[in-house]
C-alpha cells in the first residue's frame, strides 16, 4: 500500500553510498585482506550505532516517514554488506 509512494532511498543515503564507494577501493588496495576486513568491521561499528542513535532521537513520524526510513535502512544494510565483497558491485 505505502510502497507505491516510495521509489528510492533518500539523498543522504546516496551521498553515503557514493562516499563509501569512492574511498573503499583505494583502501582495499592498500591493506591486506585481514586488515581490510578489520577496517570494514570498524567502519560499520563506528557508523551504524550513530545512525541508529539518530533514528531513536527523531520525533514521532508518520506512516510515510516510517516507510521511507525502512527503505533507507535497508539501503544502508545493503551498502555495508557489499563493502567487504567485490568492490565492483558497489554503485
Amino acid at each position: 500500500f505505502f510502497w507505491e509512494f516510495f521509489g528510492d532511498q533518500s539523498r543522504h543515503i546516496n551521498v553515503i553510498s557514493s562516499t563509501i564507494s569512492e574511498f573503499v577501493p583505494s583502501t582495499k588496495g592498500l591493506l591486506s585482506e585481514v586488515y581490510f576486513k578489520t577496517f570494514c568491521d570498524k567502519l560499520a561499528f563506528a557508523f551504524l550505532p550513530k545512525y541508529f542513535h539518530s533514528i531513536t532521537q527523531c520525533k514521532l513520524i508518520g506512516d510515510y516517514g516510517s516507510q521511507q526510513l525502512l527503505l533507507d535502512t535497508h539501503a544502508l544494510k545493503t551498502i555495508f554488506l557489499q563493502i567487504p565483497s567485490d568492490d565492483s558491485t558497489m554503485e
